[in-house]
């Protein structure tokens, strides 16, 4: 009675459990075929029709015949177009069977009540604020150096270190999403109000004016080692550019001079392990909402800079004013980077 028993309770396994579907384990675009976790013994005998889904979505990608069946599991072969539609992970059903995911409570739809769409690619503008910058800048102001004979460490005193963006920080970035690829660039605009300051201790009615500006841009490609329908992580490298400018000018209260004392530029490329964090909530059918964060590691920098100076008065006060004014930028790559994504995506 009891392997009478056992025997129908298999037979039963076997004829339902196609309804519970399987998942795609494996895509070779080069064999054009995919590999699923569930064979003959489940019921995916060779010459079935089986039809690929996304979790959440009611009409399949795409259906095919099942070429060859194995016990624990089977492939399909599909043409060299279509195996760019399928990605590991989504559900495998036999045609005519119930999808598992219409009695999933726990299936992926958008906030709209919208599924999840297989997509080739996406496109998103983002506002991108860095938390942490790749690289590093010091502020420098003027320092009105000492009367007389008397010689100056420097003639710069450090105002205050550049260490995050939030504003003109833009971004756009794609996915194409059969090689798990995505790819991006950036802008970064930073700045500081000009500052006035005594250019001799002796003489106060002489200042010294200086202006600062700083921007960026940076370029990221990475491979999504784990891309789901709505979560994306990846490993890459980003490559950011940094170009900054000092210039500091003579004047007097009077307001007949005009004189430029110093003139430095920096330019600073960084390149980091870039390792992305994506969240993608669809709004309509080709809209989303992306969420996400990039950890930037420095792993080395290049740097180029030029100074211009015509301090006659001040610049024997130290014995090379020219590489006195660079080392007051203190331009370095940093520790670490991160950054917010915020944007909204197009996809297809």
């Amino acid at each position: 009675m009891y392997r009478k028993t056992m025997f129908r309770f298999a037979i039963l396994l076997m004829s339902t459990s196609s309804l519970y579907g399987a998942t795609i384990t494996a895509v070779s675009q080069k064999k054009r075929a995919v590999r699923i976790d569930a064979g003959a013994q489940m019921g995916f005998s060779e010459g079935k029709i089986l039809c690929f889904f996304v979790r959440g979505d009611d009409a399949p990608v795409l259906c095919g015949p099942i070429s060859q069946s194995a016990p624990n599991h089977a492939f399909v072969e599909v043409s060299e177009t279509d195996i760019l539609k399928l990605q590991k992970g989504m559900i495998a059903q036999l045609k005519g069977d119930k999808k598992d995911h219409e009695e999933d409570p726990q299936a992926e739809t958008s906030a709209l009540g919208h599924s999840t769409k297989a997509s080739l690619f996406s496109l998103t503008a983002a506002y991108q604020p860095f938390l942490l910058l790749p690289f590093s800048v010091t502020v420098p102001n003027y320092a009105a150096p000492p009367s007389g004979s008397q010689q100056a460490t420097s003639l710069w005193t450090a105002d205050h270190t550049l260490t995050s963006a939030y504003a003109m920080t833009l971004a756009l970035e794609g996915t194409y999403n059969p090689f798990h690829l995505l790819m991006g660039a950036r802008y970064l605009q930073l700045g500081a109000n000009p500052v006035q300051t005594d250019y001799t201790a002796s003489d106060l009615t002489l200042y010294a004016e200086r202006s600062f500006s700083d921007s960026a841009m940076g370029f990221y490609g990475d491979y999504l080692w784990m891309q789901g329908p709505r979560l994306s992580l990846g490993t890459g490298l980003d490559i950011t550019q940094n170009s900054v400018t000092s210039t500091t000018v003579e004047h007097n209260n009077a307001g007949t001079l005009n004189k430029t004392l110093f003139t430095v530029k920096s330019t600073l490329t960084v390149v980091s392990l870039h390792i992305p964090v994506r969240f993608q909530q669809p709004l309509f059918s080709k809209i989303a909402i992306n969420l996400g964060a990039d950890l930037l590691v420095p792993l080395f920098s290049m740097e180029s800079h030029t100074v211009s100076q015509s301090d006659s008065l001040n610049g024997g006060k130290v014995s090379d004013p020219s590489t006195d004014a660079f080392n007051a930028l203190a331009h370095k790559k940093s520790a670490v980077g991160l950054d917010l994504i915020i944007g909204v995506s197009y996809v297809h």
